[in-house]
């Protein structure tokens, strides 16, 4: 099929409460992409004064930080579609998460094999919210929201080079394994967070957020992926996260996206 295109420049900005956000020009139907510091975590019965964090302490110690990423969609848009894992357009370089991602994964009691986390430490889906119990107490890195792609959940990724010691450099953990809930936890860092999901629950306006994720403090990471709106335009947003961007680009794409969620569940 072939595709029309049309291109805007956009620039990213610092905002009010430390969010960053890749926008298109006013009058423009519109999804884009946030970040910004995770929320506190709060405990069941809710966290005492002085106590709130959205970080393990002792990784916050050695210079990391927690941020949580979000598209939000204008009041004529709905987010159908997140593509995170394949080049939809051909842009070149690596679609998803990458940077030095802090990751947890668990041991399987019964085969001994280690277990990525890429929806969190919790069993079920993830939450919409970063919460301590998903995130093994802020130590693991996630993608958020798993409940929203009700059509179709692929290519979820994530790697971990279980390394250990001080930091920096920022290749490895400084923690050390332990349990968690009676599971055997193992640390190290990752490289790339990758997935697509596509939903038949997005609303108008909606915001839908996408991963908790730990990266050195002004490390900073990096995203390059694809929104897809009821439209099947594809909006390609590029950004630093932990970190002032540079001038990002915006494309839209008319068509494609229904063709990809076919392709994807044609072929498994």
């Amino acid at each position: 099929m072939r595709m029309k295109s049309r291109c805007f420049w956009v620039f990213v900005s610092m905002i009010a409460a430390a969010v960053v956000s890749v926008s298109m020009p006013r009058g423009e139907a519109a999804i884009t992409f946030q970040y910004a510091p995770a929320p506190n975590f709060l405990d069941a019965t809710g966290t005492l004064p002085g106590t709130a964090r959205n970080i393990a302490p002792e990784l916050a110690a050695a210079g990391w930080s927690a941020w949580m990423l979000t598209l939000k969609a204008d009041n004529s848009s709905r987010i159908t579609t997140v593509e995170l894992a394949n080049d939809l357009q051909g842009k070149g370089g690596t679609i998803g998460i990458t940077g030095s991602i802090h990751q947890a994964w668990v041991n399987d009691l019964d085969s001994g094999k280690l277990i990525a986390t890429p929806t969190g430490s919790q069993i079920g889906p993830s939450e919409s919210l970063p919460t301590r119990w998903g995130s093994g107490g802020g130590r693991d890195s996630y993608w958020l929201s798993s409940g929203y792609y009700d059509i179709a959940t692929l290519n979820l990724s994530e790697d971990n080079n279980l390394q250990h010691g001080s930091n920096p450099p920022f290749t490895r953990s400084p923690l050390t394994d332990d349990m968690y809930l009676s599971i055997p936890r193992d640390y190290g860092v990752g490289s790339r967070m990758s997935f697509l999901g596509a939903s038949s629950q997005a609303v108008f306006g909606g915001t839908l957020n996408l991963a908790y994720v730990i990266f050195p403090f002004g490390g900073p990471g990096e995203i390059r992926g694809y929104a897809l709106d009821q439209n099947n335009s594809a909006y390609f947003f590029d950004a630093v996260v932990g970190f002032i961007p540079e001038p990002a680009t915006l494309f839209t794409v008319a068509g494609g996206g229904l063709l990809l969620i076919g392709r994807r569940r044609g072929g498994r």
